[in-house]
């Protein structure tokens, strides 16, 4: 620190001279103290006080006030201060200091930092040379305490000159008012008390940063305080000093405040202090005086309850019952605070329903007021009310539950409605529940949500509450996903037990049911697994000798009533069991019974060894018409068979095919025969209704909702077809970012597949099948053999497609180019026989999972398709394109490859359209998928051939005018394979590449057409994530030019260098000052980790997915260090003779380091356990600019192809070495394109990254910025401007890296921080040259309404119909006064189902309360445009803004109607004028019934035929005091098959008891619509109104009678 200046203080900063120079007087006062003297300082620094109390900021007061109050406290405590504390000059002073505090501590924004600092000064200062205990000692004696004169000496006492510095450097000169002040006797005891207050009332505000830190510093204060206070409380004299009753009261209360802090509980633990605090309750003076030391006594016991060891402790006190002993005192207190806090303990400390009557009462009547504080606090944006935190709240909620009478008290309670309850509890569930989804949760809120988790749990286990939990459809969905996420077990639980009461009728039959298991104690561990198993798949209950009785006694007074009861009984059957007479006896007995007592018992067999057979006759006889259960070596495998024959209630079906799936993706690549003992083991008439729905609550979960009806066996089929092991090809599961080695390997040529090779299939066993058109073959061989092993000869002729099915057999297309036929070669028989007639070639071929084969007729623009099942060859099915070509949605031009998923959805290569098209199951209308008129178009095709999907739906095409393979992935299409787009016959080229395959390892097969050969490539690496940054940025993306201040010189030290951002946005800093690696989340101010070693200045770091990180210590130690994440140590990994002044590791795990000194790049591969010699990867190690030469190389970058890119600083350029080449590619230089008005050349580019679009970006370290790819050449991002510290220039930058939103983090360098530029995200939208639109109108009081959301009050909207004349990209933007919400819809929006056809929506992406959507048009559809509020009942005016490649029209299409009628663009745009038709009747004791969800019976049901006067969309809503549930059925209705000609099923939407139906309806069909309820046994008037472009007559109609 520098030396005080007076003479310059003197002159410009008056006003601080005096104040300065008093407190450097006061610090360093003898311990000989002189009365006058010391007066003479406190009327000094008094008056001063004044002069800069109020103008001075928050922390330049903390500053002052917490170092001038700790010298005059402990120069208070040397003897003779009691000569000047009582006096008037001190009492000014030390008053006018805690005027002070209070002011800071009514100072809410910066105090959990200062409160932080200021409590660490308190604490430490006490704990100095036991200066507390001389303050007790004093306290306790009321004797003056000589102090040893080394209290203010030495280290302990700030030097005067520093202090003066410090002071000086943060305050101001300024001008105060004077403050008369009353003169009072102040006595030591009154500034210990004091001194402790302000201690406390930093506690509460301030955060314990580390509990360890704090153990090791505190510990002895903490004993201090607890003896202090158990020599008060347990003090036997009548009479306590008020004096010392203050000074408890203090410390108490920050005793309560530290207790706040969950982390430092356990210190409290190990010193004792929950003994203690229970031994304190039940003192007399306690009771005399809890008026002032009850409330923070009571509050700690409260906070002690929160942490699970003290809660323990606390319990073994026996805490509850000494509270309780003192309930009518606290009580007679009539402190609202007190006594909500002790309900609160007693909540927690409560252990069982064994409470007496008062207790019980006063714990419901807490437990109301929490209930009641709960709704009051959820109120509030930040979850928090009266200093409560919603989670705390229910945390003690979830523990008064523990209790069944609160549950009771709570749930039917006349004061809590039963409905209000539960309906509050899962409607709070449902609006925080993404807490527990977010990755970067609300720690609290999320802990909040886990708390109303086990709320529902304990509320669920209540059959007569569980079903109001059942009826909220929106959280049994919610619930089912989350239970199916790893660790969410109360979810689990809670589904668990809604799934027993969601099929009432077999409920009761299990219910009703027992399982009796006879088996021979020989066998009894498989018998324990056998049951364990068992009751994972039923609830049933199970008796089994072992568990109920003891085996040495009399075992049949136990048996034989049991085997009377049970309705399922089980055999265990084995060798043993056979030999048993006891067995015998009792098998006897069980069949005796099942015949003379209960036709329908039923009597399982299980085999319990492989190959069992009956071997004694008496088993034979008694079990002679029974089926045995084969033995397994899968136990769950045959409790799936016993599983299906109990008959009783199981599972959900869709669990099982879930199981199915999992086990069929992990064995089918290993086992062909599982697809066919899979399917044998479920019903070929089972059925399972469901369709695939994205999850609201997370993208990657399906949810399977009633929708459609399949047999179970064809789903099971589906989902093995997904892995390969129905139709014999393979599909892997790619992860988005999978990457191929360009370079392929030749494995077949011409002399194999002939001339012009097109067709190949690859099966699961790794066989490939190529159809060898020259020579009119097929050509079979496995991908490890070099020759073919078969070769199968035909009368076909010129084969182009080829499909094989699991078993084996081959589907070939035959035929010259005008005509032809489909042949199957049987493997079974090797013939061939002809099973289908086509009238052109097929090039494609492709069999589903229902055994349809589908043809792509090349020169009819079609694809046909027919099922094989039919055994007559009857005429084909149009399955896409309207036979002649063209582009519109429904036509073809000359089709190729074909693909059809477990969904039916058909993927057709368009090849002559440039596109590719999906057509969905009965759609006529393609939608394009990829191309450049796809909704989101991010490839551009020249004549796709060959289409494939993996596992995952990314989707694989080749683009053979491109020889290209092109790839999805979750950012749109990447090139994958040929990506250079030259024909060639080199290894990493293709030429005219027709069709392809993958094996079960995930390479790629090409046929590469015209070098009559056959391509793999090998997959490299298919990692999921890797742990940078590389967001897909376009050639137009901008940053903000004004960089914020991340870090500044405090966090990262001098001349910052290396810097890493992770995936999860942890930023990783060297700090080469401090030789420590810094660690801090960016959402975060503080740092989260600092990691010091051995290593010094070092320039670059890399850090791995598992958080391992690698360091660069080449300056001085000659090598690279890895800290390991798991061990928290550091070892070596490799050796070098320099700086590594970049670090980079390849996705083959290899290290690089740039060996600037070197002029080199060296690498080795961290596989190796031995470090050997590094490899060269580029530079000869001699400076200079050949292209194999490196001139003091920086930063580095290696991508997914293994090319390595090289910032090669001297020679000012960036240099590209591809994989295996010593020879580099200059890719930027000054001699490299530029975007206009950029300055040509580098000067020492020293960082480099690439994104994921391999846009280049480039640290150009002596001009001071950052350069990147653009259109048309590079272009300066960030930096633009001169060298200096502004926030939008750098010096001397190093490195940068990217977060995960795009935004770039640079190391500024020379101004000795990072810099943070941010991301223009709209900059990727290209509106240079975009055309707009201007749309203006008002929301009204008679603008329609619909509810945004359910459960919302309704919000005024309106919709607008937006055609475009030209397909493109749009942006449309609101402006409003209000709050907007914007929406578009495709076709038609439903106002009765707002998710229903919605596309994009946004409600704030523009600007505050404005919404911003960047949408894809087309010309051929009919778009809406919903603009509504987001607060409800909002009315004003609004403009739309539309920008694109055209002008767009829009037109208001709303009407009062609009609320029934949907918006297609076939009705008429004037709904107004739409048609009403209405229908009125009754369901009654005399109507039809039926079983309406194919599990209970006894729904009253009314059909009603509907004729339609005018095709067109008509909207039908019903009005009825029932709960009524509408299906609309085409041709016929059957109530022995409810799901047979099934249209449309009811909708209900935000409707409670009505359903609303949309449909469009032709006048050609007959269509019934029938009308029940949605539970059974419910009667009543009901009423249907429909409405449309015309009437519809709606009449009864009756065709069954159905008696259940």
């Amino acid at each position: 620190m520098e030396e005080l200046d007076y003479a310059t203080l003197e002159t410009t900063k008056p006003n601080y001279l005096n104040m300065l120079q008093q407190i450097d007087k006061l610090s360093s006062l003898p311990t000989n103290l002189n009365i006058t003297e010391i007066e003479t300082i406190f009327n000094n620094i008094t008056e001063n006080i004044d002069r800069i109390l109020v103008p001075m900021v928050l922390q330049k007061r903390s500053i002052f006030l917490i170092t001038t109050l700790n010298i005059i406290v402990r120069i208070s405590a040397i003897d003779g201060s009691d000569l000047f504390i009582s006096r008037q000059p001190f009492h000014s002073m030390f008053k006018k200091l805690n005027d002070l505090i209070d002011c800071i501590y009514n100072k809410k924004d910066d105090l959990p930092v200062i409160g932080s600092d200021i409590l660490d000064t308190i604490l430490l200062n006490l704990v100095k040379d036991n200066f507390i205990e001389i303050c007790f000692q004093r306290l306790l004696s009321n004797e003056t305490v000589t102090a040893e004169g080394n209290i203010l000496q030495g280290s302990n006492v700030i030097q005067s000159t520093h202090f003066a510095t410090y002071i000086l450097k943060y305050l101001d000169c300024v001008e105060t008012n004077e403050e008369s002040l009353q003169e009072k006797s102040i006595e030591f005891h009154d500034i210990v008390a004091q001194y402790l207050a302000h201690a406390g009332y930093f506690a509460g505000r301030g955060v314990i940063r580390s509990n360890k830190e704090f153990s090791n510093n505190y510990t002895s204060l903490m004993i201090s305080f607890q003896k202090f206070i158990n020599n008060y409380l347990t003090n036997t004299n009548e009479y306590v000093s008020s004096r010392i009753l203050s000074v408890a009261e203090s410390i108490l209360n920050l005793l309560w405040s530290l207790t706040d802090k969950l982390a430092i509980i356990s210190i409290f633990i190990d010193i004792g202090y929950i003994q203690k605090i229970i031994q304190w309750i039940r003192t007399d003076i306690f009771a005399s005086h809890i008026h002032v030391i009850g409330i923070p006594i009571v509050n700690t016991v409260y906070n002690l309850t929160r942490d699970k060891t003290a809660l323990k402790q606390l319990r073994t006190e026996k805490a509850f019952d000494s509270l309780m002993k003192r309930k009518q005192l606290i009580y007679n207190e009539n402190n609202s605070k007190l006594t909500r806090i002790y309900g609160w303990a007693l909540i927690a400390l409560a252990t069982s329903d064994e409470q007496s009557e008062d207790d019980k009462k006063l714990i419901l009547d807490t437990s109301e007021k929490l209930y009641e504080l709960c709704k009051e606090t959820d109120q509030k944006d930040d979850l928090i009310f009266g200093g409560y935190h919603l989670s705390e709240l229910l945390e003690l909620l979830d523990r008064a539950f523990t209790n069944t009478y609160v549950i009771k008290h709570m749930m039917e309670d006349k004061i809590n409605e039963k409905s209000t309850a539960i309906q509050y509890f899962t409607e709070l569930f449902l609006s925080l529940y993404g807490a527990l989804l977010d990755p970067e949760p609300d720690e609290l809120e999320k802990r909040a949500v886990k708390c109303l988790l086990r709320i529902l749990l304990q509320i669920s286990s209540y059959p007569e509450y569980l079903k109001q939990l059942v009826d909220n459809d929106r959280f049994c969905i919610i619930i089912e996903s989350l239970a199916n996420r790893p660790k969410r077990d109360d979810a689990k639980r809670i589904w668990c037990n809604i799934q027993q009461i969601m099929s009432t009728n077999e409920r009761k039959e299990e219910m009703s049911s027992k399982i009796y298991i006879s088996y021979d104690h020989t066998d009894e561990e498989f018998c324990k697994e056998f049951v364990k198993e068992l009751r994972k798949r039923m609830t049933i209950p199970i008796w089994v000798d072992y568990e109920k009785v003891d085996l040495s006694d009399d075992m049949w007074e136990y048996v034989s009533p049991n085997i009377i009861s049970a309705t399922i009984v089980i055999i265990l059957a084995s060798t043993a069991y056979g030999e048993s007479t006891d067995k015998f006896q009792e098998l006897s007995y069980i069949i005796s019974t099942n015949k003379s007592r209960d036709e329908n018992k039923r009597l399982i067999v299980v085999a319990t060894k492989p190959n069992f057979n009956f071997n004694r006759s008496w088993m034979k006889d008694l079990l002679h018409d029974e089926t045995m259960i084969s033995y397994e070596n899968n136990i769950g495998h045959m409790v799936w068979n016993v599983w299906e024959q109990t008959g009783v209630l199981k599972k959900p079906r869709i669990k099982c095919l879930n199981w199915l799936f999992k086990i069929g993706r992990r064995e089918t690549a290993h086992s062909n025969g599982f697809s066919t003992k899979i399917l044998k083991s479920i019903p070929a008439n089972d059925k399972v209704y469901f369709q695939k729905k994205s999850s609201q609550v997370d993208g990657s979960t399906t949810i399977l909702l009633p929708s459609k009806t399949y047999s179970s066996q064809s789903i099971v089929t589906g989902l093995m077809t997904q892995t390969g092991s129905v139709s014999g090809s393979t599909w892997p599961k790619f992860s988005p970012n999978a990457t191929w080695n360009p370079n392929g390997i030749t494995i077949a040529n011409r002399s194999i597949v002939g001339e012009g090779p097109t067709g190949i299939f690859v099966n699961t066993n790794n066989t490939i099948y190529i159809a060898n058109k020259e020579k009119n073959t097929i050509v079979i061989w496995h991908e490890e053999s070099v020759n073919p092993t078969k070769i199968i000869y035909g009368n076909f002729t010129q084969p182009t497609s080829i499909f094989v099915t699991s078993n084996g057999d081959i589907y070939i297309g035959d035929g010259e180019y005008r005509s032809g036929q489909v042949q199957k070669w049987i493997a079974e028989t090797n013939i061939f026989v002809t099973i289908m007639n086509v009238s052109a070639q097929c090039a494609g071929l492709f069999a589903d999972i229902n055994n349809t084969l589908y043809c792509s007729m090349l020169f009819h623009h079609q694809v046909v398709k027919r099922s094989l099942n039919d055994s007559v060859m009857a005429s084909n099915r149009v399955a896409a394109g309207t036979g002649s070509l063209g582009k519109a949605s429904n036509q073809l031009n000359f089709p190729f490859g074909i693909f059809v998923d477990v969904n039916f959805d058909l993927y057709v290569a368009d090849t002559s359209n440039d596109r590719v098209q999906l057509f969905q199951p009965g759609e006529s209308n393609g939608i394009t998928v990829a191309g450049e008129t796809s909704l989101n178009p991010t490839v551009t095709l020249s004549s796709p051939t060959g289409i494939i999907l993996d596992a995952e739906k990314y989707l694989f095409i080749v683009d053979q005018n491109r020889n290209r393979i092109v790839g999805s992935d979750l950012n749109g299409f990447r090139c994958l394979v040929g990506c250079h787009e030259v024909e060639g016959l080199q290894s990493n080229q293709l030429s005219e590449p027709f069709s392809f395959g993958f094996d079960r390892s995930g390479n790629m097969f090409v046929t590469d057409q015209w070098n009559h050969r056959i391509q793999k490539f090998l997959l490299i690496k298919d990692s999921y994530v890797v742990s940078f940054n590389q967001p897909k940025l376009c050639p137009t993306a901008t940053w903000n030019p004004n960089g914020i201040i991340f870090a500044n010189h405090s966090i990262v030290g001098h001349r910052p260098t290396a810097i890493f951002v992770n995936s999860n946005n942890t930023i990783y800093v060297a700090n080469r000052e401090n030789n420590t690696i810094v660690m801090w989340h960016e959402e975060r101010v503080n740092l989260t980790k600092i990691i010091h070693g051995n290593f010094t200045q070092s320039n670059s770091l890399f850090v791995t997915l598992n958080g391992d990180i690698y360091i660069d210590d080449g300056e001085k130690n000659g090598q690279v260090q890895k800290w390991s994440a798991e061990t928290n140590k550091f070892n070596i990994v490799m050796n070098v003779n320099s700086s590594c002044y970049g670090l980079f590791i390849d996705i083959n795990n290899t290290l690089y380091c740039s060996m600037s000194n070197h002029h080199q790049v060296v690498k080795r591969s961290l596989d190796d356990v031995v470090i050997t010699l590094n490899h060269v990867a580029a530079g000869t190690g001699i400076a200079g600019d050949h292209s194999n030469q490196l001139n003091n190389p920086r930063g580095i970058f290696v991508d997914v192809n293994l090319n390595l890119y090289v910032a090669d600083c001297f020679n000012h350029r960036v240099q590209l070495f591809q994989l295996g080449q010593s020879n580099g590619i200059t890719v930027a230089n000054e001699y490299v394109s530029y975007e206009l008005s950029f300055t040509v050349g580098f000067d020492c580019p020293s960082g480099i990254i690439l994104d994921a679009e391999k846009n280049l970006f480039i640290v150009d370290q002596n001009k001071n910025r950052i350069i990147g790819s653009g259109l048309h050449g590079f272009r300066c991002l960030v930096g633009c401007d001169e060298v200096d510290s502004q926030s939008n220039q750098l010096s001397s930058p190093f490195s940068l890296s990217f977060d995960r939103y795009g935004n770039m983090l640079v190391t500024d360098q020379s101004n000795n921080q990072i810099q943070k530029f941010q991301y223009f995200e709209e900059s990727c939208m290209n509106t240079s040259s975009a055309v707009q639109t201007v749309y203006t109108s008002k929301l009204t009081t008679n603008s329609s309404t619909y509810f945004l959301e359910c459960f919302w009050p309704r919000s005024y909207y309106e919709a607008i119909q937006v055609n475009v004349r030209t397909s493109g990209r749009y942006t449309i933007i609101s402006n409003s006064s209000m709050d907007t919400f914007g929406a578009i819809y495709k076709n038609y929006f439903n106002p009765s189902d707002p998710e229903k056809n919605q596309g994009v929506y946004d409600y704030n992406n523009c600007k505050p309360n404005q919404f911003k959507l960047p949408v894809d048009l087309e010309t051929s559809v009919t778009y809406i445009l919903v603009v509504t509020t987001w607060r409800s009942n909002e009315t004003g005016a609004f403009t739309i803004f539309v920008s694109g490649p055209d002008i767009v029209t829009l037109k208001n299409i709303s009407s009062p109607s609009a609320i029934e009628i949907p918006y297609p663009s076939a009705v008429q745009s004037n709904y107004s004028s739409a048609a009403q038709s209405n229908y009125s009747s009754e369901l009654n004791t005399s109507s039809q019934t039926y079983s309406r969800n194919c599990r209970e019976v006894n729904y009253y049901y009314q059909t009603i035929r509907m004729n339609v006067m005018e095709t067109g969309y008509y909207a039908l809503s019903s009005s009825s005091s029932m709960n009524t549930f509408g299906d609309i059925y085409k041709d016929d209705f059957n109530p022995m098959n409810p799901v047979e000609n099934l249209l449309l099923q009811n909708y209900r939407s935000c409707a409670y008891r009505d359903f609303k139906l949309i449909v469009y309806l032709h006048t050609d069909t007959t269509y019934i619509l029938v009308v029940t309820t949605f539970n059974p046994n419910f009667i009543g008037n009901f009423s249907i109104l429909t409405s449309g472009p015309n009437n519809i007559t709606l009449n009864p109609y009756s065709k069954y009678f159905v008696n259940y």
